[in-house]
């Protein structure tokens, strides 16, 4: 006869990732969020299985020690994985570049599924416009480059789609190496899935700066040839924007789930945080951001 109890599953899970997600959110254990994110499935034999066996003791007991099991298998192999494992991937590598000469201004659309994203700038005299460097698995991604012109404005989109649905496929060998020109003004988008972005845009034209993020951690690095307008729209991780010194910034923070840590060199003033010299200075940096879940932090 079944004994009635306490489901033991979910709560645990709960606890679990309660305490690794602090953990990680406090910077004492970095864990590749990529790799975990693959073995989603076993949430759901996991669940089911506390429906078939958690109505009896000495199910719980068994359920408990499966749960413990896996959950420290993959704790364990995932750093491993991410480092090492394309797990008999496909893999390619492409690179798009197009000249600059005749350009007068660009608009730059990155849009990233799943994989690791770097972008910074060429360097001084490159005749490119842009060179990307794509690493991925041609067997369920392909890449979509277009370039369109509107006399001397030229328009980029670089995008991944999937071919197909692969839940427990690889993922992690995907990166993209994204380096802009510094001689054109440019309106930069980037839209991010599940990605690790670093992104330094020292030295770059920019005129706006679009950032949607998605899951994983974003570093972003302002370029100091202000002014011009950012925007961007927290996912689920930690979220840092490093201002350059001597260039003066006025931030709007609005919702998200997480602390915000602002630098010193930032005092609040309503519902802004601004560098002393924006009351003096027009040429400044205004970001406007919307917090998702993760901490935000501000330098």
């Amino acid at each position: 006869m079944k004994e009635s109890g306490p489901r033991i599953v979910f709560p645990f899970l709960l606890i679990v990732g309660g305490v690794i997600l602090l953990l990680d959110r406090l910077g004492v254990w970095a864990l590749p969020w990529e790799s975990l994110l693959r073995w989603w499935p076993l949430l759901l034999v996991l669940v089911g299985l506390d429906f078939i066996l958690g109505g009896t003791r000495v199910g719980r007991w068994v359920l408990l020690a499966l749960t413990v099991s896996i959950a420290g298998a993959l704790l364990y192999w995932a750093p491993r994985l991410e480092t090492g494992g394309t797990y008999g991937g496909t893999y390619t590598v492409e690179r798009f570049s197009h000249p600059v000469e005749g350009v007068q201004s660009a608009q730059v659309r990155l849009q990233l599924g799943v994989g690791q994203l770097e972008v910074a700038a060429l360097e001084e005299g490159s005749p490119q416009l842009y060179e990307a460097d794509l690493r991925y698995d041609r067997r369920y991604t392909h890449i979509v480059h277009e370039v369109s012109t509107k006399g001397a404005d030229l328009e980029v989109l670089l995008k991944s789609d999937h071919r197909a649905w692969v839940p427990t496929g690889s993922s992690e060998g995907n990166t993209w190496v994204v380096r802009l020109s510094r001689r054109v003004p440019l309106r930069l988008e980037i839209t991010s899935g599940v990605s690790r972005s670093q992104v330094d845009l020292t030295g770059l034209a920019l005129t706006q700066l679009d950032f949607n993020g998605g899951v994983g951690e974003v570093e972003v690095r302002l370029s100091e040839r202000a002014p011009y307008q950012a925007s961007v729209k927290g996912g689920v991780g930690a979220l840092t924007i490093q201002v350059p010194q001597g260039v003066e910034a006025r931030f709007r923070i609005e919702g998200g789930l997480g602390e915000v840590t602002v630098g010193p060199r930032f005092e609040k003033q309503g519902a802004y945080y601004i560098t002393p010299g924006v009351r003096e200075n027009a040429q400044a940096i205004e970001v406007n951001i919307e917090g998702g879940v993760g901490a935000i932090t501000i330098r």
